[in-house]
């Protein structure tokens, strides 16, 4: 079975709203491919320092509430990269996330390290099928770490590492995420 692979670039801010009105016009541009498969790039939905990020991070079903639209809309199986969803405990939803950092000369560790309270944040993507229903997502297992003396970076400071990669079928192919 064939399968049309539409790859989709888009300049990403701080501005979900904003970005989702670029991601509408991308894949109006694109909508005349019949593309089978679209892929968005990881921070497609919000890119920003790690405190903007973590003040639009969210459940997974409010991510698949907003996206799961455009899928149907364009009819087309999408990837949506690389989003701060959010895991929370089974005690319930707290709008307020409060953040905990580990002072690393404390503990003897070489990174500070930020969790959530009782919530774990994930760069994760989602992927969401024409009929718009969430058929696999991705947690990132390896998180970037830059560290040069001019830029610090280290994504594990702000998300929690995933554990599998995942899978999903579209048109009898075996995709993977990694």
């Amino acid at each position: 079975a064939s399968l049309t692979v539409c790859l989709c670039q888009i300049a990403s801010t701080n501005n979900i709203s904003g970005n989702l009105e670029k991601v509408q016009r991308l894949l109006e541009e694109r909508n005349s491919d019949h593309c089978t498969l679209t892929l968005f790039p990881e921070n497609m939905l919000c890119r920003g320092s790690y405190a903007e990020i973590r003040e639009h991070a969210n459940e997974e079903t409010f991510f698949v509430d907003k996206l799961a639209a455009l899928s149907a809309q364009f009819n087309t199986t999408i990837v949506w990269g690389g989003i701060p969803v959010v895991y929370r405990t089974p005690t319930g939803f707290r709008k307020n996330l409060r953040i905990s950092c580990v002072n690393p000369s404390a503990t003897n560790e070489k990174s500070t390290v930020c969790s959530l309270d009782s919530e774990k944040l994930y760069n994760t993507s989602l992927v969401i099928n024409p009929s718009g229903e969430l058929i696999s997502s991705y947690r990132k297992m390896h998180l970037f770490q830059l560290n040069s003396g001019k830029t610090n970076i280290n994504e594990s400071s702000l998300f929690e590492p995933g554990t599998t990669p995942a899978t999903f079928t579209l048109n009898g192919w075996q995709i993977g995420l990694t």
